[in-house]
C-alpha cells in the first residue's frame, strides 16, 4: 500500500511545487505579506487535498462496483449496473467529484450507488464532515452568519438552503436519537431503583428562551440543564466548574417538558435517594415542572436573575 500511496502523492506534490511557484512569482515582492502567504499556501493545499481526496477513494475503496447485478434494498428483486456515475460532493476543503458505480432496480424505479453507502455521504451534497460544522453553527448563529462563518474559515461558498436543511435534518435525528434514549430508561427498572452506596447531589437548572421563527414570529423554547454537583474541576482558584452535563430542550407546553426533563434526569444518572437542588428564575410554568420532576428539591435562584433586580 505504501507503493500505491507513493505514486498517488508524488505527482500531486510536484503539481503543488510548480503552482507554489508560478503564484510567488507573480505576486509583486511588496505585496507578499504573511496573510498573502496563508492564504495561497491553504488555497492550494486544499486544491490538493481535494484530489488526494478523491484518488484516495478509488485506491482505498474502489468504485462501488458489486457485478452486473445486485439485490435491491427495497423489494429484494435484481437492480442491474447502468454505468459509472460522477458525484459531487462540496467539502471543507471545495468541490470534489468521485466516481461510482451506478444500479437500478426496474421494479422499485430507483437508483443505488453501493459507494455512497459505504462513504456514508447519504443524500446530501454536502461531506459528513462540513455538515457537522453546519449543524454546529447554525444552533447559534443565523443562516446568514453561518454562511459567512463557512466562507472566513474554508473560504467555501455555500448557500442558505443547504445549511437549512443540514440543521433540520440534524435536528430530526437529535430527536430520533433521543427517543431511542427514551425507551430503555422507561423500560428498565434499574433507573428507578435507589442507588447502592452514597448518594450524589445534583443540580437541575431550568430556564425559558424567546427563539425567533424564519416566518417572524417568536415562540419561547425551555432549556434545562443537570450537572452532578461533584463532579466538577478547578479551572482557577476558588473557581471550580462543572464537567458533565445533560442538556433538554423542547418547544412545547410545561407538563410535555416535565415528561421528557424526567427522562433526562434519569438518562444522566439521578437515582431516587440522590439529592437534587431545583435552580430556576421562580417563574410559575417552572415551578410546575419541578413539583412534577423533583417535589422535595430545595428551590434556588439563579445569579443572574436576582442579580438583574438588585
Amino acid at each position: 500500500m505504501e507503493k500505491e500511496m507513493r505514486e498517488l502523492i508524488t505527482p500531486l506534490s510536484e503539481h503543488l511545487s510548480k503552482q507554489l511557484s508560478v503564484a510567488v512569482e507573480r505576486q509583486p515582492r511588496f505585496q507578499i505579506s504573511l496573510f498573502w502567504i496563508e492564504v495561497t499556501i491553504v488555497k492550494l493545499l486544499a486544491e490538493l487535498a481535494v484530489q488526494l481526496t478523491v484518488g484516495l477513494i478509488g485506491l482505498v475503496v474502489g468504485l462501488g462496483y458489486r457485478g452486473s447485478r445486485m439485490a435491491c434494498p427495497q423489494c429484494g428483486g435484481r437492480m442491474t449496473f447502468q454505468r459509472y456515475a460522477g458525484r459531487p460532493i462540496l467539502s471543507g476543503l471545495g468541490w470534489l467529484r468521485y466516481e461510482r458505480a451506478y444500479y437500478y432496480c426496474p421494479v422499485c424505479k430507483v437508483g443505488s450507488a453501493p459507494l455512497d453507502e459505504v462513504l456514508q455521504v447519504g443524500e446530501r451534497e454536502v461531506s459528513p464532515r462540513l455538515q457537522r460544522v453546519m449543524g454546529f453553527l447554525s444552533g447559534y448563529p443565523s443562516l446568514a452568519v453561518v454562511e459567512n462563518a463557512i466562507w472566513e474559515s474554508y473560504e467555501v461558498s455555500v448557500r442558505d438552503d443547504p445549511i437549512r436543511r443540514v440543521a433540520e435534518e440534524m435536528g430530526q435525528e437529535a430527536r430520533r436519537w433521543e427517543e431511542r434514549q427514551r425507551q430503555p430508561v422507561e423500560a428498565d427498572p434499574e433507573m428507578i431503583q435507589p442507588r447502592p452506596g452514597a448518594p450524589k447531589t445534583w443540580i437541575l437548572e431550568i430556564d425559558g428562551k424567546t427563539v425567533g421563527f424564519q416566518d417572524g414570529h417568536w415562540s419561547e423554547v425551555t432549556v434545562g440543564v443537570i450537572d452532578e454537583l461533584d463532579d466538577r474541576v478547578q479551572v482557577s482558584e476558588g473557581r471550580p466548574e462543572l464537567v458533565n452535563r445533560e442538556l433538554v430542550a423542547r418547544r412545547c407546553d410545561w407538563l410535555a417538558f416535565a415528561h421528557h426533563c424526567w427522562v433526562a434526569l434519569r438518562r444522566a444518572g439521578v437515582r431516587p435517594g440522590d439529592g437534587l437542588v431545583a435552580l430556576a428564575d421562580g417563574a410559575g410554568a417552572l415551578e410546575q415542572i419541578f413539583a412534577v420532576v423533583a417535589p422535595p428539591a430545595p428551590r434556588r435562584r439563579d445569579f443572574y436573575h436576582v442579580a438583574e433586580r438588585i
